[in-house]
């Protein structure tokens, strides 16, 4: 199985259609799902990408992806 890690650059560009890589970072993150890797990432990325989007009602979505890696940690 494959890995990746996802980085704050990475996931904030995903997450945020005003980013300025919004449209390759989309496309790269649908090609790994496609090819089923796993995405890896810390809760200190996750700090920084609530950080990095504090004000913006996309913080929500930091918080859901925070939420489900808890529940799968073993």
């Amino acid at each position: 199985m494959s890995r990746v890690f996802a980085d704050t650059v990475g996931l904030v560009a995903v997450w945020n259609r005003n980013d300025q890589w919004f449209s390759p970072a989309t496309a790269v993150f649908h090609r790994l799902q496609a090819t089923g890797v796993t995405l890896i990432t810390t809760s200190y990325v996750l700090l920084e990408c609530g950080n990095a989007l504090s004000r913006t009602s996309l913080r929500e979505k930091v918080d859901r992806v925070r939420t489900q890696m808890e529940s799968a940690v073993c």
